[in-house]
């Protein structure tokens, strides 16, 4: 991608046979740390006041909560990449162990992704390479997208330009593959086993759409924990859920701006 209106491939992705530049960078050697800690980088009592303010229904119960939170010196960064994603896990599993019922995850998860939304808004996004570079999809019937919206939030943030597609299927190809320039790769969030057929499809579609241009395409998500063969089970070129592996297999660039913004936070 361009900076300037003609998006190309080329320009946002580095030349073959020349070194991956930026993919070393400060900004992903940081986001990546922050994110490969897990669980065991967030602070127990953040995830517990974020866990219980998205369980009031009072909103402003949410702002308390975050503002002490980002008192305590969490970033927005952090919140969107570590603690948002470890509340929706933990109540996941309180779900699962009957400890909390479907209506209040649901309502939770549903109050976390308003707040994503939030934060994502109040944190600016660096300067992108074109109008569209990496397409998120989360394939129809797969109804976990907080994981799909993270995602999003993260590339943005790296100033790679994103398109956010919910509920897509096979049919939805043609929409992709319109402009053969448009995306530089296309990121799949998936969650379930039960999709693995759907996303084969929209992967074969993609595949012979595009057949003198192949585009990357990545699976990714809690999908990667519950079956090992999901590469070779969806036909797409790599499986990881984390975005600096996606970016560096995808051999994408990101905004020098977000090196030094990313770099300077906590």
């Amino acid at each position: 991608m361009t900076d300037g209106p003609e998006r190309t491939r080329r320009s946002q992705r580095s030349e073959p046979g020349q070194p991956v530049e930026n993919l070393a960078s400060e900004a992903l050697r940081v986001l990546a740390r922050k994110r490969g800690a897990g669980p065991a980088a967030v602070v127990e009592k953040h995830v517990s006041d974020l866990r219980d303010a998205v369980l009031e229904a009072d909103p402003a119960e949410r702002e308390r909560a975050v503002a002490m939170i980002q008192k305590r010196g969490v970033s927005n960064d952090e919140l969107i990449d570590l603690y948002i994603p470890e509340v929706a896990r933990r109540m996941g599993e309180e779900w699962v162990c009957d400890d909390s019922t479907f209506a209040d995850v649901t309502i939770a998860v549903a109050r976390l992704q308003g707040l994503l939304r939030k934060l994502s808004h109040d944190t600016p996004s660096h300067r992108a390479f074109g109008d569209d570079g990496v397409a998120v999809a989360v394939i129809a019937d797969d109804f976990h997208t907080l994981g799909a919206m993270i995602l999003t939030a993260q590339l943005r943030r790296l100033g790679v330009s994103v398109r956010l597609m919910l509920d897509v299927s096979a049919d939805d190809v043609p929409d992709l593959s319109d402009d053969e320039d448009r995306y530089d790769a296309i990121m799949i969030s998936a969650s379930h086993v039960e999709t693995l057929d759907k996303i084969r499809k929209f992967v074969e579609k993609i595949r012979r759409r595009r057949a003198g241009r192949s585009v990357p395409i990545v699976v990714g998500g809690p999908i990667l924990a519950a079956r090992a063969d999901v590469r070779s089970a969806t036909g797409a070129d790599f499986a990881t859920s984390d975005v600096v592996e996606a970016l560096r297999l995808c051999q994408l660039r990101v905004s020098q701006d977000a090196q030094v913004a990313t770099a300077s936070g906590p």
